[in-house]
C-alpha cells in the first residue's frame, strides 16, 4: 500500500514547511490513518495490562483467601496482599477510565490533500478493517470498530471510533 510512502512524504513536508502546516485545516488522510492505527495499537497495549491486573488481583485474592483461611491472625501479610489486591484494582479502574473517555469522545477528521488520498478514502472501510485485522488480537477486533465517512464534494471525512465495553 502506498499509504506509507505518502505518510513519509507528508512527514518530510511537515519538517520543511514548520509551523505553517501546524495551523492547517484537519490533517491529511494519511495521518488520521496513521492516528487510526496508532489508536488500535493503544487498545490493545490496554487490553493487555487490564488482562495482567485482573490475572494478578485473581491470584493475590486467592492467596488472601488461602492465608486467612490458615492463619486468620495473619494481619502483615494480609495486608500486603490486600495492597495488591487494591493496586491490581486501581489499575483496572484507570484503564477503563482511559478506554470509556477514549472511546466515546474519540474522532479522527481528515481533509484529503490530492488525488491518491480521495482514492484511499473512497475504499476507506476496507482499509480500517485491514488495519484492525492487521493488530492481531482476536479480543480487540471483537470489540474495536470504525464507522468511516467521507464527502467527496469538498474531500473532507472522518471516522469515528468505537469501543464496545471493557477492553
Amino acid at each position: 500500500m502506498k499509504i506509507a510512502t505518502s505518510f513519509g512524504l507528508l512527514l518530510a513536508a511537515a519538517v520543511v514547511g514548520g509551523p505553517q502546516l501546524a495551523l492547517a485545516d484537519p490533517p491529511p488522510l494519511t495521518q488520521v490513518l496513521q492516528d487510526f492505527q496508532d489508536t488500535g495499537k493503544a487498545m490493545e497495549r490496554l487490553e493487555r495490562e487490564r488482562a495482567e491486573a485482573e490475572a494478578a488481583r485473581t491470584k493475590a485474592q486467592a492467596e488472601l483467601d488461602d492465608l486467612k483461611r490458615q492463619n486468620p491472625q495473619a494481619g502483615d501479610e494480609a495486608e500486603k496482599i490486600q495492597k495488591r489486591i487494591d493496586e491490581a484494582d486501581a489499575t483496572i479502574r484507570r484503564i477503563d477510565l482511559i478506554v470509556e473517555g477514549d472511546a466515546s469522545n474519540r474522532q479522527l477528521e481528515f481533509k484529503a490533500t490530492n488525488e491518491e488520498e480521495v482514492k484511499l478514502a473512497l475504499h476507506l472501510p476496507e482499509i480500517l478493517q485491514k488495519i484492525i485485522d492487521a493488530l492481531g488480537s482476536h479480543r480487540i477486533n471483537d470489540k474495536f470498530t470504525a464507522e468511516p465517512y467521507f464527502d467527496p464534494s469538498n474531500n473532507a471525512g472522518g471516522i469515528k471510533l468505537h469501543w464496545k465495553g471493557n477492553p
